[in-house]
């Protein structure tokens, strides 16, 4: 699984954005008032649920549908990829990602964010609602001895995909978690240069 940032261009061209280690962080040089969208790759054999957060929160945040809001969570099919053009509202209106100085426009709505200047990307397992959980979920909560009530979604949930919805069961598990840092970190305090 793999997290992508690249450029928004308005000949719909899809441009990576170079990713370089700084100070072992990984970083895209995105501008003030730049353009984005971010690709996820799936190279696995199973679909997954991934929940995107820009700047810590969700993309599924401004979503007219509560349950989606709620959910957070997209579907990415097996072996395959999909491409985050911007905060989704509803089945045919994407607010663009837009780097910016200052929190404006739909975003100034919601409360400060945490993460200011990341994309993260974290990947959970899903399945049919009619079928049994994936053995790698019982593998994951099992192993998870602080959390002995941890366990799968009861029921299935509507999940938004690009171009369609399904109704998926996702796990609470995280399999894999990426970000990127597209606002140049702080270097860490204490260590000499």
């Amino acid at each position: 699984m793999s997290l992508e940032v690249a450029e928004d261009r308005s000949d719909a061209e899809y441009v990576p954005i170079p990713v370089e280690s700084r100070n072992g962080i990984p970083f895209a040089g995105l501008r003030d008032g730049q353009r984005y969208r971010v690709r996820i790759r799936n190279d696995s054999q199973h679909e997954v649920a991934v929940a995107i957060a820009v700047d810590g929160i969700n993309t599924l945040e401004l979503s007219e549908n509560a349950g989606f809001r709620q959910l957070g969570k997209l579907i990415i099919a097996p072996k395959s990829t999909g491409v985050i053009a911007g905060w989704y509202t509803d089945a045919n209106t994407v607010e663009p990602f837009v780097v910016r100085s200052e929190f404006e426009g739909i975003l100034s709505q919601l409360p400060p964010p945490m993460s200011l200047g990341m994309v993260s990307a974290t990947f959970y397992p899903v399945w049919e609602e009619e079928t049994s959980k994936p053995p790698i979920e019982s593998l994951l909560v099992g192993n998870n001895r602080s959390s002995p009530n941890l366990s799968t979604a009861a029921a299935a949930t509507e999940v938004p995909v690009p171009q369609s919805i399904v109704r998926r069961s996702v796990g609470l598990t995280p399999l894999e978690s990426i970000s990127v840092m597209y606002r140049n970190p702080d270097p860490p305090l204490g260590i000499p240069d």
